[in-house]
């Protein structure tokens, strides 16, 4: 048995991009043909959660941490599985915010199922 498992993971919060899907006609706008002058100077039109109707899709990004067989991870691998900055989770742990943190040996470790409790937890506020 491996010492730790590789694990691919999605972080849909941290790394959302809209993308538009809706049907295209093949038409395109005088101001995407490099037209100038009276009457082409629209404002650029509104995104899709803007308009009535239209979908937005999501893109995930697929991040790579190591778990360890019993489900810690480092604050390296932590951070990037939550998608801030190693800083960043090291002063949440001294302020008493962000997922609580088990120090073994002066490290500190995050388990999995508690980093995944506090993403729908924040998710949900």
């Amino acid at each position: 048995m491996s010492r730790a498992a590789d694990i691919e993971t999605s972080k849909a919060a941290a790394t959302m991009k809209s993308v538009e899907t809706e049907p295209t006609t093949g038409i395109t706008h005088p101001a995407e043909q490099g037209a100038v002058g009276i009457g082409h100077n629209n404002p650029p039109e509104p995104g899709p959660e803007a308009r009535p109707g239209a979908i937005a899709a999501v893109e995930v990004e697929q991040v790579k941490v190591r778990v360890l067989p019993d489900g810690r991870m480092t604050r390296e691998d932590t951070a990037r599985y939550i998608g801030v900055e190693v800083k960043t989770l090291s002063n949440w742990a001294l302020v008493g915010r962000g997922p609580p943190a088990v120090k073994i040996a002066g490290r500190a470790f995050y388990y999995l199922p508690v980093v995944d409790a506090y993403i729908r937890e924040q998710a949900s506020a």
